[in-house]
């Protein structure tokens, strides 16, 4: 499962979460097309791009709402022409409260046992941007059960 998140239009303040899925079919498919069967598992280029649900940013008004209402509870806010500025550390403290939020609810689905009544056993939830990196495999870590994840953790480890 994904987790893909990003800012619409590269604002924090409008962190966006894309949820869909890969499929044992789709590795199979776009095998071919990728280096291995790996990253066409792990790659989300690779994916079937389902978008399942959007949470936050435009196309989520009440989603939206709950992130504003977050970020306020918070003390998170800066004005458009701080957007993008080097010294404006509310950006990251932003991302990292939304990433964070993502991480606690795929722990819950986990928990609650929402993964294994849905696909029939425990699957990972990629917490990501498009690019990986370490920080991407330790919120993804972060956010699955021990062991979980450790196959996608040796393919971004790879390169």
């Amino acid at each position: 499962m994904s987790f893909y998140v990003f800012d619409e239009d590269d604002d924090p303040r409008l962190p966006t979460l894309m949820i869909g899925t890969n499929t044992d079919a789709q590795v199979e498919r776009m095998t071919p097309e990728a280096s291995d069967a790996d990253e066409a598992r792990w790659n989300f280029a690779f994916w079937t791009q389902n978008a399942l649900r959007i949470v936050g940013g435009s196309m989520d008004p009440r989603g939206q709402e709950i992130v504003d209402e977050a970020f306020e509870v918070c003390g998170l806010s800066f004005a458009d022409e701080d957007l993008g500025l080097e010294e404006n550390s509310v950006e990251s403290e932003m991302t990292k409260l939304f990433v964070d939020t993502c991480v606690t609810v795929a722990q819950q689905l986990h928990r609650d046992g929402v993964l294994v009544a849905t696909f029939g056993r425990a699957i990972p939830i990629v917490v990501h941007e498009l690019e990986y990196y370490d920080e991407i495999v330790e919120q993804t870590r972060e956010a699955n059960p021990v062991g979980l994840v450790d196959d996608f953790a040796r393919w971004v480890d790879s390169f």
